[in-house]
């Protein structure tokens, strides 16, 4: 982040920083213009980078020759082709979120970057204190709601006193506990529910707002029953919470091979060739497109009807670039609705695999708490008009158009299934954590549904196919 703005937080507020060079102002002022950006284009990488200067000669204009600001203009003027010179307000406001970091005298919150788990938690502070502020009149009820937040201040959620290795990449601290982050949640989700869904003027919303503080706006569907939480980066999901249960179903961490390093989200989707398996990971990185990982713009939204559109254009370059795409998320009571439209830009037939990614946060992945079944609407596995359990160990299914999730923890089914038959492939995720014993656990921390759908695109053609999670108590 040395060469470009970036976003450095502290109590919810936030500030745009640029990285400047006051070495390239004295070598202006002793050697001019001319040999400083000369020097810049020989440094120069393929990816650029951004550099603020401000000439402080300027200031001194009486003591100089007026000739010297109309002819340092006309220097930098025979670089316009080569170097892109502008305001920082300019730079400011450009779509492509920023980094956020923080510097050596907050060296401690350093930790909300390297572990994104832990700085979505912070977020969430932030923003149940927003509810809580705005309980007016009630003082008893405002306390209470007080006291309940302060459970989330556990000085482990947030420090680095409990780590133990996590493969040769590094360290998890104490937010890698799964049981202890969903304590957290469920603790601010139960603020939540009495401040707003159990007051009688509560009305569902969706609002645009920079949930996590990084300089880009973030979609928050707040319905009577579902939250679900929506970043730009891939159009994901990085919280869907059931209010009845109090419980994050999106309650994830950053995996250590993940860049730019983000909590695992839910529909992140992929583009691979036909012939690949699973969840693509068989196909040559040169052939797979993550849309997961670009930034989608939004495209139209109706806030009194909970609906958003985002939008991804087709590319220049790049493995399967002639791929419009857009996505569309539907918050209705109990029911996410997510609907896809995939346009052939190209002048070409298009075959290709869509794989998208979901995350469901269970209490535990044993069979006393979590049991998996798989069916469609015309026959059932088995012919017996019954739903088929899937074992744990199971590496995929084929052709199923829902999938069961019995959350035996909170007493209720999750239910993701599609318009049209996909296969998938269920995995569960766990990460090492020291315990208060100071042994190392592999802990069980999130199953992730991978569904795939084989498509084939005429030239200028357009499919669309649905995907919907749905609670039932």
């Amino acid at each position: 982040y040395y060469n470009f703005p970036c976003i450095c937080e502290d109590r919810g507020l936030y500030i745009t920083v640029f990285p400047l060079f006051s070495s390239l102002t004295r070598t202006i002022r002793e050697r001019g213009i001319t040999a400083v950006l000369d020097g810049l284009l020989s440094k120069r990488r393929s990816h650029g980078f951004v550099r603020a200067v401000f000439p402080d000669f300027f200031s001194e204009t009486s003591d100089i020759d007026e000739l010297v600001i109309p002819r340092f203009f006309d220097e930098i003027s025979r670089y316009e082709a080569d170097i892109n010179f502008s305001l920082p307000s300019d730079e400011l406001y450009q779509d492509t979120p920023l980094q956020k970091v923080y510097f050596p005298n907050t060296v401690g919150k350093k930790f909300l970057v390297d572990f994104p788990e832990a700085g979505l938690l912070y977020a969430k502070i932030s923003h149940t204190k927003r509810f809580i502020s705005l309980l007016k009149g009630d003082k008893e009820r405002k306390k209470g709601a007080q006291e309940d937040l302060w459970k989330v201040g556990d000085f482990s959620l947030f420090c680095c006193s409990d780590l133990c290795q996590h493969g040769n990449d590094g360290q998890y601290p104490g937010s890698a506990n799964a049981p202890l982050r969903n304590a957290a949640y469920k603790a601010m989700l139960e603020v939540e529910r009495r401040t707003t869904r159990e007051w009688h003027g509560w009305v569902p919303s969706l609002v645009s707002r920079d949930f996590d503080f990084d300089g880009a706006l973030e979609y928050l569907f707040q319905g009577a029953l579902v939250n679900c939480f929506v970043r730009q980066r891939g159009a994901a999901v990085f919280e869907l919470d059931y209010l009845p249960a109090a419980w994050n179903y999106q309650n994830t961490i950053a995996l250590a091979t993940q860049i730019p390093r983000e909590t695992e989200s839910s529909f992140y989707d992929i583009i691979a060739p036909q012939n690949c398996t699973g969840n693509g990971e068989d196909a040559a990185p040169a052939t797979v497109r993550r849309l997961g990982t670009e930034i989608w713009r939004q495209d139209d939204i109706d806030r009194k009807h909970l609906r958003i559109d985002f939008r991804l254009p087709a590319r220049e370059n790049g493995p399967w670039a002639a791929l419009e795409s857009h996505k569309e998320y539907k918050l209705c009571d109990n029911t996410l609705t997510v609907r896809y439209k995939l346009i052939n830009t190209d002048a070409k037939q298009l075959n290709f695999s869509f794989i998208t990614r979901l995350n469901l946060s269970f209490a535990d992945d044993k069979d006393k708490m979590l049991r998996i079944f798989a069916y469609d609407t015309w026959q059932s596995f088995n012919n017996t008009s019954e739903k088929r359990p899937i074992a744990l160990t199971s590496t995929g299914i084929q052709q199923v158009e829902a999938i069961d999730f019995q959350d035996i923890n909170n007493e209720l089914i999750v239910n993701v299934s599609s318009d049209s038959a996909f296969d998938s492939v269920i995995k569960q995720f766990s990460a090492p954590y020291k315990n208060a014993l100071g042994e190392i656990i592999d802990q069980y921390q999130w199953t992730s549904i991978w569904p795939r759908k084989q498509i084939t695109l005429n030239a200028g053609a357009t499919t669309e196919f649905v995907f919907k999670v749905e609670f039932f108590k």
